[in-house]
């Protein structure tokens, strides 16, 4: 697997290396999969999502046999909870694999809002391979977690990260713990908590999460939250589209089974009330202070920390990491790994995110290769956008 060179703060320099190609699917068959519009405008790309009618079964290639239950997404719900004072947060663990050598750190990570512990589905157990114990999170108001009313829970910045430094206390992860985040709002919340917090932790890696007060923007699914036209702010009540927001920014289509799982929370009884929360956290939410505030605190951040940035996100630009790394102290990195990775690196192609987060976790130097081309996209990966 290729990796690009390593650029610190003083030198954040943005060239790359694409490892292993990921094959494309035939535009025959891109074409011939109707196109998912759901949700109010503005939305996210359409051409982000492959449409079905149902969760149909997928064909054997070799056999031509369905294969059972390939239509329904894997593990769509975190399975366990955490409860920390009034409110439950949902966990998904995954423990150091038998015969693999135990590492002394845990990681914890952490997703963006309207999104949940699901993006990291397959980057927890690839880390787990490697001996790392880990543990992803649903934020309150997300995903498998309780959605308490705005009226219990005020949603704002400041309840956010004491809420995590509860459930950081509580979860018992130990020391030395990497703390990993991504993703607009919530990604930039668990920034506040890390500068606030670094005796807490050892490590930090940033997963494409908008950085620079200069040059991240809201993109347009939060924008209209912020809009200064009240009619234009989606109402009270309207559902939020899980589906096409974590889709948005991907370098690759994500399937319906998939988005499906990111829409879940949104839909049903509980729905509202997930809605509810993304609604009140961006009421609260002032992007633009937010940044400004923890571009000044990190000019004396002193812990180790990666930006691992995929570099065909819509909604955040490699340029804005090399931005904001201009300021800062040496011992920040940029590494961004194949073009082809977008919002979510670990929902694109987890295996070389994974690696390469391991590989700094444990101090190892990252070798240049091309590698071989891939000759099989991995299992749930789209064509290309």
């Amino acid at each position: 697997m290729a990796f690009t060179s390593t650029h610190t703060a003083s030198a954040p320099v943005a060239a790359q290396a694409r490892p292993a190609a990921r094959p494309r699917a035939s535009a025959q068959q891109v074409l011939r999969a109707p196109l998912l519009v759901r949700g109010p405008a503005p939305a996210p790309a359409r051409h982000s999502v492959l449409a079905r009618s149902g969760p149909a079964d997928e064909i054997d290639p070799t056999t031509g046999e369905i294969i059972p239950g390939s239509g329904l997404a894997r593990e769509p719900v975190a399975s366990t909870t955490i409860k920390v004072g009034k409110y439950k947060w949902a966990v998904r663990r995954s423990s150091p694999d038998e015969g693999a050598k135990k590492q002394k750190e845990a990681v914890l990570l952490l997703h963006g809002i309207g999104s949940s512990s699901y993006s990291y589905r397959e980057v927890a157990p690839l880390l787990a391979k490697e001996g790392f114990e880990t543990l992803a999170v649903d934020w309150i108001g997300h995903g498998g977690s309780d959605k308490p009313s705005p009226d219990e829970f005020d949603y704002t910045q400041e309840s956010y990260v004491r809420a995590l430094d509860a459930f950081i206390e509580e979860a018992g992860l130990g020391q030395p713990l990497v703390l990993v985040v991504n993703g607009f709002v919530l990604g930039n919340y668990a920034l506040d908590w890390a500068q606030r917090n670094q005796d807490k932790f050892d490590k930090l890696i940033m997963l494409n999460t908008p950085l620079s007060p200069r040059k991240s923007k809201l993109p347009p699914t939060l924008a209209a939250y912020k809009s200064p036209i009240p009619f234009l702010r989606p109402a009270a009540g309207s559902p939020f589209p899980g589906d096409l927001w974590n889709a948005d920014g991907l370098a690759y289509v994500m399937e319906r089974k998939v988005a499906d799982a990111y829409l879940a929370p949104y839909e049903g009884d509980a729905g509202a009330a997930a809605s509810e929360a993304v609604r009140a956290t961006m009421e609260a939410h002032d992007f633009k202070t937010c940044l400004q505030d923890l571009d000044y605190a990190y000019e004396s951040f002193k812990k180790d920390s990666l930006l691992l940035f995929g570099g065909k996100d819509r909604n955040v630009n490699l340029t804005e990491a090399v931005d904001w790394l201009d300021s800062k102290r040496t011992n920040m990195q940029l590494m961004t790994l194949e073009e082809r990775l977008g919002h979510m690196p670990q929902e694109d192609y987890a295996e070389p995110v994974a690696e390469a987060m391991a590989k700094w976790i444990r101090g190892e130097k990252f070798q240049l290769s091309l590698g071989k081309k891939a000759s099989k996209r991995p299992e749930g990966v789209g064509a290309e956008k």
